[in-house]
């Protein structure tokens, strides 16, 4: 059987927050009070969702970033109270995101989720469970959800296709940062609002050239060569049909051909009109700030880099910078969530970039500086600390037979 929570925990919950005993989060802020708690949604998510089938570079960027992301592993690890962490392969909290529906592959789900993230600025799903054990995390789609807000601002309950409610602690909720200070806030800001005017004027420009194709445009204009006669007049009309079958037999022939026409004419042809060139100069621009504002780069969408060493400092930015930094966004929220299921505060969820080829470089680059600093005199834990790899296992070599004889030696 499948409930939103267990009704004892919900039970005890509201008992300690009735009786004063719950540990006191917000209740003394007193800024942003003003917050109304009713549902409230950001910039138009059906809209941001949609415009993956509008917009052909939309969809190559966003669709990269997800699967990529998505095609990471997740990883658990405990802090201890040293500061070092220790790896948790068998957490049940990895097999839930490895099985997170019975009808729906994993890999789906958490697709859904980056591409909701990405899209419309944040993302929900719901917690399933059997009993008092959690066993599912359904996708909400972001366009079905309106958020409740606590007075505070925070995110309190969220109401599904306007009907069901969920309580903020049965869900998990991630969000991109946002430049409102209402409670729209909470749906937090995604790339089909920073690029709504780009996109806007791209569709536009579209629209305009189809309907101007529909109405067809000659492509050779000719007209009577007044250079050496200015008293040249038009050109007859029974001249006319066999004068424009010789030019186009001349311009549809692959080596040019040549046009005999017995008398001078002026003949232009029509490349591209105004508003064609327009199209490409507001497609080239749709271009650049699509990639801007996702952060995916050309040679991940199969543009060719000017040379090899431009095609590979593009991935290690892509991989090292932007894939990173959406991970940590998502890795925020899968940590607080398992923090909350399990009632484990020591747990850290993050996703494990180990295996990326391209960022392999740098890691034996940093670990060739380690050793660097360890030669120089460092110890082991802090010359990994200095390197930014305060986690890493070091273990204690065992004292050699020398030094524990020359120990015995000294007492």
């Amino acid at each position: 059987m499948l409930t939103v929570a267990p009704w004892y925990r919900r039970l005890w919950q509201g008992t300690l927050r009735a009786l004063g005993l719950e540990k006191p989060l917000l209740e003394s802020f007193s800024a942003g009070v003003d917050f109304a708690p009713h549902p409230t949604v950001g910039f138009n998510p059906v809209a941001s969702r949609e415009a993956m089938a509008e917009f052909g570079w939309v969809y190559a960027a966003e669709t990269a970033i997800a699967s990529d992301l998505a095609g990471l592993p997740w990883i658990v690890t405990r802090k201890n109270r040293d500061g070092s962490r220790e790896t948790v392969p068998d957490h049940p909290f990895l097999a839930l995101l490895a099985n997170p529906s019975p009808r729906t592959p994993a890999l789906i789900v958490e697709q859904q989720l980056w591409l909701d993230l990405l899209l419309t600025g944040a993302c929900y799903g719901l917690v399933t469970w059997d009993r008092n054990e959690p066993i599912g995390l359904l996708h909400l789609a972001a366009d079905r959800v309106e958020a409740i807000p606590t007075q505070q601002g925070e995110l309190d309950a969220i109401r599904y296709v306007g009907r069901t409610s969920y309580a903020w602690d049965t869900l998990l909720y991630c969000r991109q940062p946002s430049w409102r200070s209402d409670p729209a806030l909470l749906a937090g800001q995604g790339h089909i609002e920073a690029l709504q005017h780009t996109l806007g004027a791209y569709w536009h420009t579209q629209n305009r050239l189809k309907s101007a194709s529909q109405k067809g445009r000659p492509s050779l204009l000719i007209s009577p060569d007044r250079s050496d006669d200015p008293a040249m007049g038009t050109i007859p009309e029974d001249k006319l049909p066999a004068l424009r079958k010789k030019l186009e037999e001349a311009f549809s022939q692959g080596t040019g051909g040549a046009a005999l026409l017995g008398r001078p004419v002026q003949v232009e042809r029509l490349d591209f009109s105004p508003e064609e060139l327009q199209a490409l100069e507001v497609l080239q621009e749709l271009q650049k700030e699509v990639l801007a504002v996702t952060g995916c780069v050309p040679v991940r969408l199969g543009s060719d880099a000017s040379n090899y060493a431009t095609a590979l400092e593009q991935r290690k930015g892509y991989w090292g910078d932007t894939l990173r930094g959406y991970s940590a966004l998502m890795a925020s929220s899968m940590t607080m969530l398992a923090r909350r299921l399990y009632r484990d505060p020591t747990l850290v969820v993050e996703k494990d970039f180990s295996g990326v080829a391209v960022l392999q470089e740098d890691a034996l680059t940093r670990i060739q500086r380690i050793q660097a600093h360890i030669n120089a005199g460092m110890t082991p834990k802090d010359a990994y600390a200095y390197e930014g790899l305060e986690d890493a296992p070091i273990s204690t070599p065992a004292p050699s037979e020398s030094t524990q004889s020359g120990l015995r030696r000294v007492k």
